[in-house]
């Protein structure tokens, strides 16, 4: 990962990393040391936050949602630095692998921030994927058609690129994006997002035939790279690799050595209670 990005990810907050006694909970019911919203590369977390409101205003309307915030999307480019850099790095690592595919796609609702526009950048057909199994077909700058069965497919026998915020283990994609993909009568040849995680979601994607490409992986070196730039400290660093390589091992430790931090939690009340009565309901930790 450049420098220009890793500034651009703790600028943004796209990147955040605890302090080593508070970690943050995840949906999950565990905790971890680090939190990414790739999004917020749009510019900012208020910006991400609109149109992220406006992808979801238009969840009833997936007709119209394409045009409409590849629009936005393009508007922003042009007006914001950060994530013009962004689209334009995104742009430069598939150049050539667009020329090899026929069309883009996105899964909702993140996914959308980054695929929609680089559709539109290289001119490729967009397939907007949703969580419920819908699929929406739309060229540049036109409403979406949505594909109800393989012989009306108008990606029959075609070849993909799917463009993700981020990849941790790659679940949706095997859970939701390839499937429904197939179900369409294409193939994902390609992948692409804008950060690797580094916890195995590129090895499963690539036994399973799909090359990925990022724009960056958060791994050892990448956070090393912090400490030196001195975006966050050795302990930090320490803290972030341990859970890189056993996030399990890192919450288990983590709450050995600090036994009062689930009755602390409960006690703050909101969130961070019911996460930590997630927690212990799901057996990751005990009062």
């Amino acid at each position: 990962m450049n420098k220009e990005l890793a500034n651009y990810l703790f600028e943004t907050e796209a990147l955040k990393i605890a302090d080593p006694g508070q970690p943050f909970w995840y949906t999950s019911g565990k905790i971890g040391p680090f939190f990414i919203n790739t999004h917020f590369l749009y510019g900012s977390a208020n910006e991400a936050d609109v149109l992220l409101q406006e992808i979801e205003q238009l969840a009833d309307r997936p007709e119209e949602m394409p045009p409409r915030i590849a629009a936005l999307c393009l508007r922003q480019f042009e007006q914001n630095l950060i994530y013009n850099a962004v689209i334009k790095m995104a742009y430069r690592m598939l150049e050539d692998i667009a020329a090899k595919v026929d069309f883009i796609s996105g899964g909702a609702r993140r996914d959308f921030f980054f695929s929609l526009p680089l559709a539109e950048l290289l001119t490729k057909p967009h397939l907007s994927c949703y969580k419920d199994g819908r699929s929406y077909y739309s060229l540049p700058g036109e409403p979406a058609v949505e594909i109800l069965s393989k012989q009306d497919s108008p990606i029959d026998n075609q070849k993909g690129l799917h463009i993700a915020d981020i990849v941790t283990v790659a679940s949706s994609f095997f859970r939701l994006w390839i499937p429904q993909i197939e179900r369409a009568g294409a193939t994902m040849s390609h992948a692409a997002a804008v950060l690797d995680r580094g916890q195995g979601g590129a090895v499963l994607l690539a036994e399973a035939g799909v090359s990925l490409n990022t724009l960056g992986t958060t791994n050892a070196e990448f956070f090393q790279a912090a400490v030196d730039m001195e975006q966050i400290n050795s302990r930090q660093k320490e803290m972030c690799v341990a859970f890189l390589q056993d996030p399990d091992k890192y919450m288990a430790d983590f709450l050995s050595d600090n036994p009062g931090f689930i009755s602390a939690e409960l006690a703050k009340g909101g969130k961070s209670a019911e996460r930590a009565q997630l927690a212990l309901d799901l057996g990751y930790a005990r009062k």
